[in-house]
């Protein structure tokens, strides 16, 4: 079984993560934007979801 990982707000820890900008062409990194905080930036996290239950919400 593959793992599988999602992106976690470096600020408060949601995993409610969107992607601020929509094209991206491989030159330009994605700008994510926390659902929860607001938290805006470029370098947010990934982690396993098998780890999840030890993230606090």
């Amino acid at each position: 079984m593959n793992p599988k990982y999602a992106k976690i707000c470096p600020k408060c820890q949601s995993l409610d993560i969107r992607t601020h900008n929509k094209l991206t062409t491989g030159f330009i990194p994605s700008t994510y934007i926390c659902n929860n905080c607001k938290y805006e930036g470029q370098i947010f996290p990934e982690i396993n979801l098998k780890d999840k239950e030890n993230v606090k919400e």
